[in-house]
């Protein structure tokens, strides 16, 4: 029993021991925690990086927040060859400080030298050249962003710095600067180079080390300075540079370094100077068409919606390099990307009835700008008054039914596109489907009895769908009902005011006099009816080279770049494939042969004979076309040497003849052979027929020099009288008689008795 006892107590005491040390523990940590600072402070220019041991830690990790927020990449450590690494130690823990998630404190400016030397063009972004302050005023605003607009320039209504908090004490060391981070243009620095002091005050024997990294190129450089306190730095347009500022101090650990990002960009675009650039972008904007300079207004908010694209590529512009001002006030968007829109609140005049609004757009891209402007005057009107009229469309060109219907209705101030084209379906018979709640009024379906009656998607419209690899729904299609889901999975109703497509729903658009309210079916996320920087959605391309509104395919333009290339050669023809960098469209250009001038070699060569002609082929050496040039046979005169070759006797009715050839070129000729049954022609000048061979050494004889007693009649052609006998291997007609020493063969007449025998 008694052991039991001593256990059971020695258990309480050990559970009591354990609460204790719990409590303890959780006070502990209560004590630490302090709550986070609703209030930002506002990034001040750099001033003191303290140098003792119980800051480095903590200013680490002040800076990795720091340098998380501007998304900008940690340098390496500096290592120079006479210059040790230090090795980062720890606080001590009596100076640990709870962890902040606000920006690191920094010195005032009361804190920094009086006798700064500054240099004397400082050019710095926001900064005026009096090494931040004297002990009198406080230092130059930093700020990463400066309270400025996007657009680089001041911000006219950016938020109240909140109050800074004390700096360090006078005898830490610190880096004096007017280097502060954010943007310059081109009018503040023409000649491009960025000039600002850095030095170290609070010690003797400071060192202050400077690199540059291009966020672009990631490449880096160490600055140098002639005096140690004035640098400067040469800045290419459209660049952002993050300068890396050291403390170094003998004998003590080098700090970890703070950063200055700054960006050089071109001169904006302004009233003086709308373009700027070799490609100013394009800005249109859903009032282009609808008010004129000076024209009257009389909603009190304007919804504005503004589309920029690059130049020549004709490539989205997004709200990050676009600027909005309404009266010189920089204006947010209130939705959208790629069609940023703005809401425009025209307050009521004081005096009277109007008020003046100009609005003002700046857009860029790179080096190159544009500036757009507009004044309007807002005519104030009560709420629930006439307001004017409304036109409504309803549009399914899309699926080549065109426009179904269109109706024009009276409207009170407050009215919504929501609230008008409800009536004007109830009006027509339509039916529709929708959700709404809130701000959200999203159409399903609209059906009316044939509505869709001879639907059929265009070809070119499926074509483009083709090539944008969006998913298809093609057999999902009614006749009596037009939604969400059909023929793609891209399709459904999308509205437009004035042209463009606001990026809220329909009862939260407020429609004012004049308005075109336009409901269209898209069938592919709004590429199709100029809609998709509303809509979103997927697909290879971000619009298409037609818009199918208003019952016709409206044509944009396509805008061709070459793909593929084959050139042409001097036998071959080359292509090119041309293909529309906004949806993809394509074409083959067929480039002709090259044009040349032949340029000739001898490539083949047959030598002539005496009895055949020979020749000389020649070859272009670019194109490969060739041609023959003859060369003559070479036959000289001779003395015939006639053999008898062959014989043919005659008969009663028919006539023979003896064929004599030449020995040594083949010539040839026949001498007839009288039927044996006619009488010879006693005027006749052929050998005898029954005599010896010639004689192969002498030539016949000639006939008589008189001509015969009817000689036969003239055919025009210069061969009566004779006979052509063929000559082996050129003519198959030689005369029956040679004169001695002719070349080929000569004609000699015939008398009557021996023509009568031929025939």
């Amino acid at each position: 029993m008694k052991r039991k006892e001593l256990f059971n107590r020695i258990l309480c005491t050990v559970l009591v021991l354990l609460l204790a040390a719990g409590g303890l523990a959780a006070v502990t940590r209560g004590a630490r925690m302090e709550p986070e600072d609703p209030v930002k402070a506002a990034a001040e220019p750099l001033k003191a990086d303290p140098m003792d041991g119980g800051s480095h830690a903590l200013r680490r990790e002040e800076q990795e927040h720091r340098q998380a927020e501007q998304e900008t990449e940690q340098p390496p450590a500096p290592e120079e060859p006479e210059k040790q690494k230090p090795e980062t130690q720890p606080p001590p823990e009596e100076t640990q400080q709870p962890e902040q998630t606000g920006e690191p404190e920094v010195p005032t400016g009361a804190d920094e030298p009086t006798d700064p030397t500054p240099s004397e063009e400082p050019g710095r972004p926001g900064g005026d050249g009096d090494h931040g302050g004297n002990g009198d005023a406080p230092g130059p605003d930093s700020g990463e962003s400066s309270g400025d607009d996007p657009a680089g320039g001041p911000g006219e209504d950016g938020p109240e710095t909140p109050e800074r908090p004390a700096g360090p004490t006078d005898d830490e060391v610190k880096i004096a600067t007017d280097l502060t981070s954010g943007v310059v243009t081109q009018t503040e620095l023409p000649d491009g180079e960025l000039r600002f002091y850095a030095y170290g005050v609070g010690a003797d024997d400071l060192t202050v080390r400077i690199t540059v990294k291009n966020t672009a190129t990631r490449a880096s450089s160490w600055l140098t300075s002639d005096d140690g306190r004035n640098w400067s730095f040469p800045m290419e347009l459209g660049e952002t540079y993050t300068f890396y500022l050291y403390l170094d101090q003998p004998g003590k650990p080098t700090p970890y370094p703070a950063t200055r990002t700054v960006t050089y960009q071109a001169r904006r675009a302004d009233e003086d100077e709308p373009e700027v650039g070799d490609y100013p972008p394009f800005i249109t904007t859903n009032i282009d068409d609808k008010y004129n300079d000076g024209d009257e207004i009389e909603g009190e908010n304007l919804d504005l919606i503004v589309t920029v694209r690059s130049n020549p590529d004709y490539k989205v512009i997004t709200a990050d390099r676009i600027v909005v001002k309404l009266n010189g006030r920089v204006v947010q968007k209130s939705g959208g990307d790629a069609s940023p829109e703005y809401d425009l609140f025209f307050e009521p005049p004081t005096v009277g009835d109007y008020k003046d609004y100009r609005i003002e757009i700046i857009a860029w891209e790179g080096n190159n700008s544009t500036y757009w402007c507009k004044t309007l005057r807002y005519h104030a009107i009560a709420e629930g008054d006439a307001a004017g009229t409304v036109t409504v469309v309803l549009d399914a060109t899309a699926v080549g039914i065109g426009v179904l219907d269109s109706g024009e209705y009276e409207i009170r101030k407050g009215d919504t596109a929501a609230d008008v084209f409800l009536r004007f379906l109830d009006e027509h018979g339509y039916e529709i489907r929708y959700d709404s709640s809130g701000s959200n009024f999203y159409i399903r379906r609209i059906s009316r009895p044939d509505m869709c009656w001879g639907a059929k998607v265009p070809e070119i419209l499926w074509n483009a769908i083709l090539r944008d690899g969006i998913n298809l729904n093609e057999n999902t299609h009614y006749r009596d009902s037009l939604g969400e889901f059909d023929y793609t999975m891209g399709s459904g109703w999308m509205y437009a005011v004035g042209g463009a497509y606001p990026g809220r729903a329909m009862n939260g658009y407020e429609v004012k006099n004049g308005d075109t309210v336009a409901v269209r079916f898209s069938l592919a996320y709004g590429k199709d009816i100029g809609g998709f920087g509303a809509a979103g959605g997927y697909g290879r391309y971000s619009s298409y080279c037609y818009l199918w509104i208003g019952g016709s395919a409206v044509p944009l333009g396509h805008r061709y770049e070459v793909t593929e290339r084959v050139e042409p050669t001097y036998t071959e023809v080359g292509c090119a494939v041309h293909t529309c960098t906004v949806c993809g469209d394509s074409y083959r250009e067929i480039l002709p042969v090259l044009e040349h001038e032949h340029t000739y070699e001898e490539t083949s060569r047959a030598e002539p004979t005496e009895t055949e002609d020979g020749y000389v082929e020649y070859t272009c050496t670019l194109c490969g076309a060739a041609y023959r040039e003859t060369l003559p046979a070479t036959g000289t005169p001779h003395e015939h040497h006639y053999e008898e070759t062959s014989r043919v006797e005659p008969t009663e009715t028919e006539d023979g003849y003896v064929e004599y050839t030449c020995t040594e070129c083949g010539s040839t000729y026949r001498e007839p052979l009288p039927a044996t049954g006619a009488e010879p022609d006693p005027g006749g000048g052929s050998p005898d027929p029954g005599g010896d061979e010639p004689n192969p050494e002498e030539p016949p004889e000639e006939p008589p020099e008189e001509p015969p007693e009817e000689p036969p009649p003239a055919t025009g052609d210069g061969s009566e009288g004779r006979i052509d006998l063929p000559r082996r291997g050129f003519s198959r007609a030689v005369p029956p008689l040679l004169r001695r020493g002719q070349d080929r063969y000569l004609r000699v007449p015939l008398d009557k008795a021996e023509e009568d025998g031929r025939r």
